[in-house]
């Protein structure tokens, strides 16, 4: 550290800690703004990842889909500059990596983003989207995993998740005003995160984030202590659809389960990381020997959600739906029944912890992922300790999460099927 990082840190209260051998550091300007900055320098490139912490989790049912809405206006932001490059920023990673030396162009770039307000034409051409969304429900409270939006919205219904209160009215109808109003509330710097990773150091973003951040004045208070976990409704859930993209039939299979965020069985969480692993990356022969015609399984699993979570699972196949879904089942029955190995186990391990290794050494990665950790409201110390517990993950430890947690009561299924045309 240099003299002049070491008075930039008696001038502000900054948190400093080892996150995997890298200096990583957080503090928060005088208008809310949070900042972590997380250095390494064995690259050449920095990157910045903006987020505000809002999402459907704090939408009433009839608000559902505002954020989205007003996210859409606010990116409709042009820079002057048209040489910088800000479009990271203004869709859905909100992550842009650049040069090093080009910090400073893109810190004052994003106090132009955060300063933008949209215009009320940009607000009104905005506000028919919402209507679409609000009445048709085309954005249900679901984690987008690149899976099914239609299985999405149906396992839904069983997962807890955050939402606000409903308003006393009655068939309220998005309005402008609204639409302005939790912009004002809701996408102010004191409700928004700053990520910095790769190669940077905290003198320097401290100093730019004060000189082109600092002064944005702050906006509304959220009231985000006001969103309530719901009570999931428990019950296997099915549907068929027919696809014009696929030539063999799929099926797709989401089980809600706790996220660090929603249960204190975090044991539990993290023997479903392994799963996660053994349903896929390292899948043991015993599991896909049941049934030799069933092909590599495709697992996704959401880490770190401030609601809970979701294992979700697919794979071609050549069956009947009746068939295929009992073949599934009897994989799943096999876990319960017979426990994996050590060997598997420790596979499975070497397996999640070469996935988190690559994370950490990418910082785009390792921005989103410490930004999901902020968001669902977990420490950053959390983020080391995670890995450290995977280790100690026993057979037993999976074995357990399987029988509470991959049932029929917390399974939405979906039999995708080819059309006709494209059978041939």
């Amino acid at each position: 550290m240099t003299r002049k990082d070491a008075k930039d840190y008696q001038r502000m209260n900054v948190t400093t800690t080892e996150l995997f051998s890298r200096p990583t550091h957080e503090f928060t300007l005088q208008n809310g703004l949070k900042v972590i900055v997380c250095e390494d320098h064995r690259t050449v490139d920095a990157c910045l990842t903006l987020t505000y912490k809002v999402s459907p989790d704090d939408e009433s049912l009839e608000q559902q889909g505002i954020s989205k809405a007003v996210l859409e206006a606010k990116n409709e932001f042009k820079y002057p500059d048209q040489s910088v490059n800000i479009d990271g920023f203004q869709h859905a990673d909100n992550i842009i990596s650049f040069p090093s030396e080009h910090l400073e162009t893109m810190f004052k770039a994003l106090s132009s983003f955060i300063r933008f307000v949209p215009q009320e034409e940009v607000f009104r051409r905005h506000l028919e989207c919402w209507k679409a969304v609000n009445q048709q429900a085309l954005f249900p409270r679901a984690i987008a995993i690149g899976f099914n939006p239609e299985l999405e919205k149906l396992a839904a219904k069983g997962r807890r998740h955050y939402t606000a209160p409903a308003s006393a009215a009655t068939d309220i109808e998005p309005t402008l005003e609204q639409l302005q109003s939790w912009h004002h509330d809701w996408y102010g710097p004191n409700n928004l995160l700053l990520v910095a990773t790769g190669k940077v150091s905290i003198g320097e973003v401290e100093r730019l984030a004060e000189l082109y951040l600092g002064e944005i004045a702050r906006q509304g208070t959220p009231n985000r202590c006001s969103s309530m976990l719901t009570t999931p409704e428990l019950g296997y859930r099915q549907t068929t659809q027919a696809c014009k993209d696929i030539s063999q039939p799929m099926m797709q299979v989401m089980f809600n389960i706790p996220s660090l965020a929603t249960t204190m069985d975090h044991q539990s969480v993290r023997a479903l990381d392994i799963m996660f692993n053994l349903l896929s990356k390292s899948a043991p022969a015993r599991l896909t020997a049941i049934e030799k015609n069933l092909p590599l399984i495709i697992a996704q699993l959401n880490r770190f959600p401030r609601s809970d979570s979701m294992l979700a699972i697919a794979f071609h196949h050549s069956w009947e739906p009746l068939e295929i879904e009992f073949q599934f089942w009897k994989i799943i029955e096999e876990i319960k029944r017979s426990p994996f190995s050590t060997d598997e186990i420790e596979l499975a391990i070497k397996s999640h912890s070469a996935s988190m290794q690559r994370v950490f050494d990418d910082a785009r990665k390792l921005a989103r992922y410490i930004s999901a950790l902020l968001v669902a409201d977990i420490s950053l110390e959390r983020l080391e300790l995670e890995l450290t517990q995977h280790q100690k993950t026993t057979p037993d430890d999976v074995q357990k999460a399987a029988i509470n947690y991959l049932t029929r009561e917390r399974a939405s299924v979906a039999h995708i099927l080819p059309t006709k045309s494209d059978l041939g």
